[in-house]
């Protein structure tokens, strides 16, 4: 009789300790890279069409601007960790 609640005991003292290593090795692994907002992921900021103030006869002219690495994430797309 002592044997086999030992060995019960046994099982359960098993089952705690490889539930702890599950949940750590599960907590170190790498978080998920979270996207930069400025640039919506990636990794280039502005861009597109830009109204004028220069009136043409028919309205506003409008001139393309051209994109730029963003800033806030170097390129990346990612949010950095500051």
């Amino acid at each position: 009789m002592k044997w086999l609640l030992l060995l019960i005991l046994l099982m359960i003292v098993a089952a705690v300790v490889a539930r702890m290593l599950l949940k750590r090795a599960a907590t170190t692994t790498t978080a998920a890279r979270r996207r930069c907002v400025r640039c919506h992921g990636t990794g280039w900021a502005g861009g597109g069409t830009q109204r004028t103030l220069d009136f043409d006869g028919q309205g506003f002219r409008d001139e393309h601007t051209p994109a730029t690495m963003c800033d806030a994430c170097g390129g990346t797309g990612f949010a950095r960790d500051h």
